[in-house]
């Protein structure tokens, strides 16, 4: 009798143990989660109407509105939102949230991206999920250290002036790198793109630390300046068989030393442009890609 006793107890103690183990790793507590970007806990929001240009703050519209997500993580962490569609999201940042609030955008106060950010690939918010499909901004936070996109993310951008971020890592679902998203991040030296990537735009890498690049075969547009000033660019390898068009701005401006650098170069100065080989002659005469005609070569 006391036999059976004991292994009745031993069942139920084994039964409360399994279901406590689901439990846990339902939250998201096991050890496989562990490096995955934690489920959101709790919101708070405001509401930002726009008019054709932007946002406007303070003012009331009917139409489209932004509502800005503010995200407490159960690692105390913190992640800024805006929910751009009935099923998307963007992240943005502390200065955003609270720009009607604070008129000198003053980052004095509260929380800061700072560290490795990862990028949750969704947003839970009130009973609806949305699929996080952008970043617009980081703050310039000079204490983010990395940052992990998701696959989810079809436009990178805002990690501008963070300059002490050294890794990036890409989903693999990138179109855009957008203009300005990594600007004066002096201490990124390598980049990885995905065969997704489509653009790079203006400025996306000036002031980096690159030291070489490969542009995958997707890539059809490069924006001026996207990898010049500090740059210490000096091999790229751009796989696509047609040249990618490289895209100017300000052509006013052409005339001035400085713009001329800015705005007509996509480069620095780098010592070899490497090409598939049937498309070297096409490379060496194409607009913008000309100029560095006599260091390109094949694959």
């Amino acid at each position: 009798m006391k036999a059976k006793r004991l292994l009745a107890l031993l069942l139920a103690i084994c039964c409360v143990t399994m279901v406590g183990c689901k439990k846990e790793s339902e939250n998201g507590n096991n050890s496989e989660n562990d490096s995955q970007a934690p489920k959101i806990v709790s919101t708070k929001e405001t509401v930002l109407y726009l008019d054709d240009e932007g946002v406007v703050f303070g003012e009331y519209f009917e139409g489209e509105y932004l509502i800005i997500v503010e995200a407490l993580f159960d690692d105390d962490r913190m992640m800024y939102f805006a929910i751009t569609s009935p099923s998307t999201a963007a992240v943005v940042d502390r200065q955003f949230f609270y720009g009607p609030d604070n008129e000198d955008f003053s980052f004095s106060e509260g929380y800061v991206y700072r560290g490795d950010v990862v990028v949750p690939s969704e947003l839970e918010h009130l009973g609806e999920t949305y699929s996080v499909t952008e970043t617009w901004s980081f703050g310039g936070s000079v204490f983010v250290e990395s940052v992990v996109f998701p696959n989810s993310l079809t436009s990178v951008g805002g990690c501008i002036n963070s300059s002490n971020l050294k890794s990036v890592t890409f989903g693999n679902s990138i179109v855009i790198i957008d203009k300005n998203s990594f600007y004066n991040c002096k201490r990124l030296t390598s980049v990885d793109f995905p065969n997704t990537l489509v653009e790079i735009r203006e400025t996306a890498f000036y002031g980096t630390d690159l030291k070489a690049v490969t542009i995958p075969n997707s890539v059809k547009k490069i924006g001026y300046g996207a990898f010049t000033q500090n740059c210490e660019l000096k091999s790229v390898t751009c796989l696509a068989v047609n040249p990618p068009e490289l895209y100017l701005d300000d052509l006013d401006n052409l005339n001035h030393p400085i713009y001329t650098v800015l705005y007509y170069r996509f480069l620095s100065s780098p010592e070899t442009i490497r090409v598939p080989s049937q498309s070297v002659q096409a490379y060496k005469t194409a607009d913008g890609w000309s100029q560095y005609a006599d260091i390109i070569v094949g694959i």
